[in-house]
């Protein structure tokens, strides 16, 4: 099997996690911050979209770097987005007072980038 295939595709892969996982947030902030774990009401809604922004930019940006060969760099950035993944998980579990599913599925998502980024590295 094709290794440099492998890491593109394993590249466009996460990318495309990071840009659909930002687009849900930005249209249905509702349904994303349920599934974050902080249910967003009216007063505080409207930080959701932001999240999305951060979230779409990153996939954006790993695709570009794919896309022009240079997976290391996306890889680089997808090992350090990992900490928002480590925030993410923090501030779930505080909030629910214990590992909740939400909790566990930034650790889960953290982990498979990290691992993805750390590959795109090597």
């Amino acid at each position: 099997m094709d290794t440099d295939l492998l890491k593109t595709a394993t590249g466009y892969i996460v990318s495309s996690l990071f840009c659909t996982i930002g687009i849900r947030a930005i249209v249905d902030p509702v349904g994303y911050s349920n599934d974050f774990g902080i249910p967003a009401t009216a007063p505080t809604r409207d930080y959701v979209p932001v999240v999305g922004g951060r979230n779409l930019a990153l996939g954006l940006g790993a695709a570009t770097m794919t896309f022009r060969g240079e997976r290391a760099a996306a890889g680089v950035l997808m090992c350090t987005a990992v900490v928002i993944g480590v925030v993410d998980t923090w501030i779930s579990r505080r909030r629910a007072g214990r590992m909740n599913s939400s909790a566990w599925s930034h650790v889960i998502g953290s982990g498979l980038v990290a691992a993805a980024g750390g590959w795109l590295t090597a």
